[in-house]
């Protein structure tokens, strides 16, 4: 008994294992899944490469296991079924365990192989929907456009707590439902406006405005400089030419020379009268009469010769001069050791030392007494000339206070070196360096130098006919109009867009990427509740069988609280799904019974998930699963590093991949024919898709040219199809006959008249090889492409007429596809100098 608890409760631990498993991958996939484009394919393509080939392992673990128990040992020994059913219980369970082993090694890779072969073998109008609706995903995760008619639907984007199952599951609903890929295909314009200009508005402003802000600010500074140089020039100029204002100047001059030379003199007496007050407290230092004594005895003692003595007096002057002593110029003359006592030779000292500074400061000798006699002296008119030149006067050494004429010529002189100079100092220190110095503020604006610093600046941003100091707003709104861009999403708007999804098409592989984004999430949660389902009844029903029943009660009471509960709530809840999705499935798929199902149907599966998300989507036990599957090692260059076994993995899956991969073509039955060589889309002034070829180059030779029907839903596109065009080839019929005439299937089209007419297709597709060749620029225009491996041609329709001007559309790849939404373009490269007349 305790054995066979044992066994149950192993059983119970295993399921449970395996249960939160399953239930951690369908939250981590919402999480991812719900990332935006730029994200999923950028930063966490390496989570969402990683968390798929853990849920086709986990997935394909769960179906094998269920696959192989409840499949007998006969079944799977169906070569040797007598022998299998006297096989002994451990045999058996050998047999089972290597066909789990063997189905489970099969089924991860076969998973991928199954999906891929889903994708390619859509239609190329089922690849230009997944794309639109992965599109329409990205605008609707960013709050930029509504469903007309669907308000549960529009509210759910702003409910944060809802929102990440919708966004995730978004392209599969569209795959899903012809009705609502119906209502993004009419919503697509709107969508291509508001992305693109929501796109450009983000993109002027991080990366134009500041260049425009960097050129304003330039050009303020630079238009600053050139008017401040040019006011000054010009008061300059007006001074030199006035002979009154000359006149006038000079004698303000020669009234403030008289006037500072009488205050001068007045403090040159009063420093002479104070002097003795002054020094009083300097004379009585201790320190300083320390110094003279020590001064004193080298002077008396030390000293045998005069150069000695005189050495000494010099250092004691230049010691009393470097004291905090005001007003203080001590000579070697002044300084005396004999006479007097100490206090009354420093006093003596000093005082000559403040004497000398006065008559140095002022300019006065030592002979001069009266303020009249100063007047005449060369003291000062010297005094008198400094003062001048501190006021911006220059005049000659050795001028004379008595003569005027020459302060005139100074002040003339100061005027002309002022206009000599204002121009050059401005033209050091200007980055524009405007030679012509009479310009006004608008003539200063319309100067080449600001437009070529303007177009060096701003770049891309420049516009013609910019003019310095136009409002950001303004400008703004020039520029967006001037966006002549090739809009990604409004291609996509175009009905013959859906010939370049088409096999060889050269938007085929994102096409093909755009369905996996919208098979993969529903494929997975389809296939992982399968598993976590068939797996529960499987347990349930040993349990049930072969241990008490208790343990078979207790895992129907645990799926119950986990995933019915849960369920029932989402589903009971005012704002169901499956309530939503049935009201829209009335509102839009009226006459579609079918569609109606199927969406109901969906709405369920979303209550399903978005029950389960909802009560776990915070459950530690995420986490814990999340932590070891996205921990990635990174090299020195910062890109990530696969371990050994997730590389062993991904080697054995892509081996498997290679291997088989021309199963799908047998089993969605889809063609594997190479793609052409070269692909000419015509998009038309409005960014629409206007024509579309497929061709095939050989050499500069045009071999041939495939043009899919885009109308192929229409009645145009039947009549297209239809053979009522007549062959007027005699020879190509001869030789038709020729090497068919043993074929009963060609006397059943001779007997419809099938074998002697054509379709508008085939004429057009017979005709346009040689209309390529007749047109030199675009044959030759191929030829080169094709030999840089370039040739996925973009012929713009710029304006009206029969010039299309040359792009080149390099390959995208799935970043490329995120960019492309993102941005509502692709970075065409333009072929300059490429016009082509058709």
């Amino acid at each position: 008994m305790v054995v066979r608890n044992a066994k149950a409760i192993l059983l119970l631990a295993f399921f449970f294992i395996y249960f939160g498993l399953e239930l951690s991958f369908n939250l981590l996939l919402v999480d991812v899944y719900s990332l935006p484009l730029e994200d999923l394919f950028g930063d966490k393509h390496h989570h969402a490469a990683r968390l798929e080939l853990f849920g086709r392992m986990l997935s394909g673990f769960g179906l094998s296991l269920a696959i192989v128990s409840f499949v007998p040992v006969q079944k799977l020994l169906f070569w040797k079924k007598e022998q299998a059913s006297s096989l002994p219980g451990k045999q058996s369970l050998v047999v089972k365990g290597l066909a789990f082993l063997l189905l489970w090694v099969a089924l991860v890779p076969s998973l991928r192989l199954f999906v891929d072969g889903w994708a390619h073998a859509t239609s190329s109008d089922a690849k230009l929907s997944a794309v639109r609706a992965i599109a329409y995903r990205e605008a609707y995760l960013n709050d930029l456009v509504e469903i007309d008619r669907f308000d549960e639907f529009n509210a759910i984007a702003s409910d944060e707590a809802r929102r990440d199952l919708v966004i995730a599951l978004l392209p599969s609903l569209a795959f899903s439902s012809t009705g609502f890929n119906a209502l993004i295909e009419r919503n697509v314009e709107a969508m291509a406006d508001t992305l693109l200009s929501n796109r450009q508005k983000s993109q002027f402003a991080k990366e134009g405005l500041p260049r425009l802000r960097e050129f304003d600010a330039l050009y303020q500074s630079e238009l600053r400089l050139y008017m401040n140089a040019q006011k000054k020039r010009q008061q300059a100029l007006s001074a030199l030419n006035d002979i009154d204002t000359l006149e006038a100047e000079t004698a303000a001059h020669v009234d403030a020379i008289y006037l500072y030379l009488e205050n001068s003199w007045k403090r040159y007496v009063t420093g002479i009268d104070e002097t003795y007050n002054d020094i009083k407290q300097y004379a009585s230092n201790d320190s300083i009469q320390d110094a003279h004594r020590q001064f004193k005895d080298q002077y008396r003692d030390d000293c045998k010769s005069q150069v000695c003595k005189d050495n000494v007096k010099v250092r004691h002057a230049n010691w009393l001069n470097e004291l905090d002593i005001p007003m203080m110029y001590v000579t070697p003359d002044d300084i005396l050791f004999t006479l007097y006592g100490t206090e009354e030779r420093v006093r003596s000292i000093l005082r000559k030392g403040r004497k000398n500074a006065l008559r140095y400061v002022y300019h006065v000798d030592e002979d001069i007494e009266e303020y009249e006699q100063w007047l005449l002296s060369p003291g000062g008119s010297e005094h008198a000339r400094l003062y001048l030149a501190e006021r911006g006067v220059a005049l000659a050494e050795h001028w004379q206070l008595q003569n005027t004429s020459a302060i005139f010529r100074a002040v003339t002189q100061k005027y002309q070196s002022q206009v000599d100079k204002v121009w050059p100092e401005y033209l050091q220190g200007s980055q524009f360096k405007v030679q012509n110095s009479t310009m006004g503020q608008y003539d200063f604006s319309l100067l080449p130098i600001v437009e070529k610093k303007a177009r060096s600046i701003m770049g891309r941003f420049y516009l013609t006919n910019f003019t310095p100091g136009e409002s950001e707003s303004a400008y703004l709104q020039r520029w967006l109009k001037s966006q002549d861009n090739i809009s990604f999403i409004r291609m996509l708007s175009s009905t013959a867009a859906e010939a370049a999804f088409s096999k060889g098409g050269g938007l085929y592989q994102i096409g093909v990427d755009a369905v996996k984004l919208s098979i993969v999430p529903q494929t997975s949660i389809l296939l992982s509740f399968i598993a976590v389902f068939a797996l529960a009844i499987k347990f349930i029903v040993q349990l049930f069988k072969g241990y008490p029943k208790f343990y078979a009660v207790f895992l129907i009471g645990v799926m119950t609280i986990v995933l019915v509960v849960p369920t029932v709530k989402s589903v009971t809840d005012s704002h169901s799904y499956s309530a939503m999705m049935a009201n829209f499935s009335e509102e839009f798929h009226k006459d579609d019974p079918v569609s109606r199902v199927k969406m109901k149907l969906f709405g369920v599966a979303l209550d399903l998930e978005n029950g389960v998300f909802t009560a776990y989507r915070h459950n530690p036990a995420k986490q814990l699963v999340a932590a070891p599957l996205f921990h990635f090692q990174k090299n020195e260059k910062g890109e990530v590093v696969e371990s050994t076994a997730v590389t062993s993995l991904r080697y054995y899956d892509d081996a498997f991949n290679t291997v088989f991969s021309f199963l799908p073509s047998h089993v969605f039955g889809f063609s594997e024919r190479d793609g052409f060589n070269a692909n000419v889309s015509l998009i038309k002034p409005d960014n629409s898709i206007a024509a579309y070829m497929g061709i095939e180059m050989a050499g500069n030779e045009v071999k041939s040219v495939a043009i899919p029907n885009f109308l192929a839903s229409t009645d145009l596109g039947f009549l297209a199809e239809q053979a009522f065009i007549l062959n007027h080839d005699p020879l190509a019929l001869t030789l038709d006959y020729i090497s068919n005439y043993d074929s009963p299937e060609y006397w059943v089209e001779i007997a419809n008249g099938r074998a002697f007419r054509s379709t508008l297709i085939e004429k057009l597709e017979a005709v346009l090889p040689g209309v390529i060749e007749g047109n030199t620029r675009l044959r030759k225009l191929l030829e080169s492409q094709v030999k840089k491996g370039k040739a996925n041609i973009l012929l713009y329709q710029a304006t009206a007429g029969a010039k299309y001007q040359c792009f080149v559309m390099p390959t995208l790849t799935s970043t490329d596809l995120a960019n492309a939404l993102l941005s509502n373009q692709v970075n065409y490269e333009k072929i300059e100098d490429c016009w082509i007349e058709i």
